[in-house]
């Protein structure tokens, strides 16, 4: 929904402390008890169970199931996890599911044996009186059903199709700078489309890694040729390929500035389990190639030797038993990130006899490949904006710049012909003209799945498809188990990674935005005007619409994301009465949840009815996760709150450790611990994979026991407690979506100097209260304002902030550089009413539109500090100043 907000001027009063005269004391207590069960509140603390906790309380098992599965050995590692006191357990489909690390997960997963040991595990559980939880996918992110939302494939012996058009997409600006007047005739700037495509019998492959033949698993000793033109870097082909993860691959790379370690050299890799390994030196091509030439390229494989030809002459060789290894397998293309090539007239032929295995001109498209054609880029909108003084809207071939002017707008759409090209009467003066391009992402590929595709969150249908594929399946086999067994599913880091901090998605994604086709007129209805004509504002300073756009475009998506794919995987959870799990990416600052996360985190999270998190590569007491995974649950009154712990914590992790870590996530709320994880099997790279397994492959599984009863004791005075925590600390989601562009905003590489102060002093506030021993819940701003996408009902009452069974006495507001005018009444009616505010960074005065009050409007500020009962904290929470004390004015504050 569309939100009216203030945004503060640079400079601002000094910090004031709004304040009346009570003590930060609990106001609830815990009450009430319920059936056994994951989200039954305990009520009160029972001698008895305290010292015996419920298997509820102690710790889940993520169990890998990353081998060969057997029956012997599942029944056997079950036996061993009841042994030691842990009786519920996540199956966790990770790689080397199916026996072959790197090369059989795909095809096992979600095939008839698969399901068939599900069925087995789950009835061994029942036998056993424990319980079972789900996990959504293979590996992680959440949502590709392990390639086969996207790409199609085998479920329990069915096919499902491709769809390509379900891949994630990206908006992305392309700018010019114009001057008029003149008569402007140039061609939209839509690119080549990514991944693979066919234009007039030539075949290009545009980044997306590899697609191989449909036929030649059984071929063995074989020379595969071709007609070559590199566009950008590099082009690759492999060979002897046993899947897109083990083969051997030859790329051929162009003299350019961008790498010229490589220029105009082959280089001979071999592919283990998704990991490229060069095969001795790159081997020069004997002359200077250049992107755009057309090459005849020829390549032999024979035993552990490949030859490589190029224009009819011998260039090199390289020998190698890891080539020799890679026995037999079909031939293949790739291009890799930010790399282009295109390939005619292929022919595979058998060294022995001189067979044609496999010849293809592309004059049937993709019909002799195991791929998909990507969907095509288009243009949304060509909007043009007279520039506000002097520079260049493009800086480093990247759209950002020079000040324009909002109110100058002019939408140059219908000006494009059906020749691809713009043609506009240039008015007199200096503008910037940007082209809203539409692209699939191609180059980013789930975790531990270099070849596989993501998936558009945006997009319903596809969302749909993946229930259809996996939660469908699951409730087909096992639907009697819901709600008893089955107890949930688990929903792992879905989220928007076009415009990732570690630029995996590819060059051409930097600095875009989150986009589906059609997601114009979506924005149109939930802004209320044409918001994508003023999307410039994203990119640029436009002046006044600047942060009314922003925060618009951000609501949008935060809602669409939520229609599209959290709320249907919650819908379902809840329709076969088990809960869906939450695990959001990078829960650490909030440039994160902006960039990944889409703007809002509680919005994207109150679907969900158990919040999780995890805690990776060792504890840091530092990092705000715990409290803000029970913020959400508290918030959204949801029973209990998870958090998946010890991933890649390496072998070295200790009992005493653990001990540590799990004390430190309950101190914070959390009140479910799930143990990443218990390895089915550390065969090989298996044991390398997210390490360490807490399970019996363990020096200290011996005393697991031990633990699994201390992190019960921990977890059961607190299950489904009420929270009676005395302090809201404000979340300040509209400076999250208003601060800086896609080009500054980073996430965990920096957000640029605005977000980053609003982190800072996030941050810095939430570990002061820590220190000072003020427990407190994080408040989203938009849940103070009342606004409907939250409804959670949190309301000013007498001085205090009331939510579900829960009282706040005071509300601390770090930085923020944009506040919603109606969190801001509310705000003004807290103190009003004799409660208190404190105002860590101040509350500076700020423009505003005629009849909406400022943050200071009716609050009078004092020279000298008059401290409260209990002592605020300071220090690292308050970088600009000190808090000084106030009392209200007289006179009621303005609404």
């Amino acid at each position: 929904m569309a939100r009216r907000f203030i945004s503060w001027t640079a400079g601002g009063v000094a910090a004031l402390l709004l304040a009346a005269t009570v003590p930060l004391a609990a106001a609830a207590s815990p009450s009430g008890t319920g059936q056994a069960g994951w989200d039954a509140k305990t009520g009160r603390l029972d001698p008895a169970t305290f010292t015996n906790p419920p298997a509820t309380d102690r710790p889940h098992a993520f169990w890998f199931w990353n081998g060969k599965l057997t029956e012997d050995e599942l029944s056997r590692q079950l036996d061993e996890m009841k042994a030691k006191g842990i009786e519920e357990f996540f199956i966790h489909p990770r790689q080397g599911l199916g026996g072959d690390f790197g090369v059989t997960e795909n095809s096992y997963y979600l095939s008839k044996d698969y399901f068939d040991k599900v069925g087995f595990a789950l009835a061994e559980a029942k036998r056993r009186g424990m319980k079972a939880w789900l996990y959504d996918d293979l590996n992680w992110p959440s949502g590709f059903a392990g390639g086969r939302t996207v790409s199609g494939g085998d479920v329990d012996g069915r096919t499902v199709p491709a769809d390509p058009d379900y891949l994630p997409w990206y908006l992305t600006p392309v700018a010019k700078d114009v001057t008029g007047p003149v008569d402007y005739d140039q061609p939209v700037p839509v690119s080549v489309p990514s991944g693979w495509s066919v234009s007039e019998g030539v075949l290009t492959v545009n980044g997306g890694e590899v697609g191989l033949a449909k036929d030649g698993a059984d071929w063995s000793g074989y020379r595969m040729e071709f007609d070559l033109t590199v566009d950008a870097l590099s082009g690759g082909w492999t060979m002897h390929s046993r899947g897109a993860a083990n083969l051997v691959m030859v790329n051929l790379t162009t003299t350019s500035p961008y790498n010229p370690e490589a220029a105009s050299t082959f280089g001979v890799h071999v592919r283990v389990n998704g990991a490229y390994q060069l095969v001795g030196a790159r081997i020069p091509a004997g002359r200077t190639m250049r992107d755009g030439e057309r090459h005849h390229v020829a390549t032999d494989v024979r035993g552990d030797t490949v030859t490589l030809f190029l224009d009819g002459r011998e260039v090199g060789s390289r020998s190698d038993p890891r080539i020799g290894a890679l026995a037999k397998g079909r031939v293949g293309l790739r291009s890799g990130q930010d790399e282009r090539a295109r390939f005619d007239n292929l022919k595979v032929t058998a060294l022995d006899g001189g067979a044609t295995l496999l010849a293809d001109d592309f004059s049937a498209g993709l019909a002799r490949w195991d791929v998909t054609q990507s969907p095509a880029s288009s243009l949304v909108a060509a909007v043009a904006l007279r520039k506000r003084g002097d520079g260049s809207c493009v800086t480093s071939g990247q759209a950002r710049g020079s000040a324009l002017d909002g109110d100058s707008a002019v939408e140059l759409t219908g000006k494009v012909g059906a020749d691809g090209r713009l043609r506009w009467d240039v008015p007199e003066g200096h503008w910037c003209l940007l082209h809203l391009v539409q692209r699939p992402l191609v180059n980013y590929h789930p975790d531990l799945e270099p070849d596989q595709p993501y998936v558009d969150m945006l997009n319903p249908q596809a969302t749909q498809k993946f229930i259809d594929i996996t939660h469908e399946t699951y409730a087909r086999r096992f639907g009697d188990d819901f709600g008893s067994t089955i107890q949930g599913i688990f929903n792992d880091e879905p989220g928007f990674y076009n415009n990732f901090p570690d630029n995996r998605g590819g060059a051409d994604s930097l600095g875009s935005i989150p986009w589906t086709p059609g997601f114009r007129e979506y924005l149109t209805g939930n802004a209320g005007y044409d918001l994508t004509g003023r999307l410039a504002a994203l990119w640029y300073d436009t002046g006044a619409a600047t942060t009314k756009t922003r925060i618009d475009y951000y609501d949008a998506l935060s809602d669409r994301y939520n229609e599209a794919h959290t709320k249907p995987l919650a819908d379902w959870a809840e329709g076969h009465h088990i809960a869906l799990i939450s695990n959001p990416l990078v829960e650490e600052d909030l440039g994160s949840h902006r960039l990944i996360e889409g703007g809002s985190w509680f919005e994207m999270s109150k679907h969900y009815q158990l919040p999780g998190m995890d805690l990776i590569s060792g504890l840091d007491t530092n990092v705000i996760t715990p409290k803000l995974n029970s913020s959400v649950a508290h918030l959204f009154d949801r029973k209990r709150n998870l958090a998946e712990t010890f991933g890649a914590f390496g072998w070295d992790l200790s009992m005493e450790e653990m001990k540590r870590t799990v004390a430190w996530e309950v101190a914070g709320g959390v009140d479910l611990i799930d143990n990443h994880a218990f390895y089915y099997s550390i065969d090989g790279q298996r044991r390398y994979e997210s390490q360490p397994s807490e399970f019996f492959q363990n020096t200290f599984w011996p005393r697991f026991g031990a633990y699994a009863s201390f992190t019960g004791r921990l977890v059961e005075p607190a299950r489904g407690a009420t929270p009676v925590n005395p302090v809201g600390l404000l979340y300040p989601s509209s400076s999250v979506m208003a601060e800086g562009t896609p080009w500054t905003v980073r996430g965990f590489a920096g957000n640029g100097p605005g977000l980053s102060e609003v982190d800072g002093s996030w941050k810095g506030t939430s570990k002061a209260l820590l220190a000072a021993q003020l427990d407190f819940d994080y408040l989203d701003e938009l849940a103070l304002a009342g606004d409907p996408d939250l409804n959670v009902g949190l309301t000013v009452d007498e001085g205090r902030l009331r939510l579900h069974d829960q009282t706040f006495q005071a509300l601390v507001m770090p930085k923020t550089t944009v506040l919603s005018l109606e969190a801001l009444a509310a705000a003004e009616r807290l103190v009003a009413q004799g409660g208190t505010l404190v105002a860590v960074d101040g509350c500076r005065r700020g423009r505003r539109r005629a009849g909406t009050p400022s943050c200071a409007s009716g609050w009078r500020p004092c020279s000298a500090p008059t401290p409260p009962r209990r002592r605020p904290p300071v220090g690292p929470a308050a970088p600009a100043a000190s808090p000084s004390t106030c009392r209200p004015a007289p006179t009621s504050p303005r609404r």
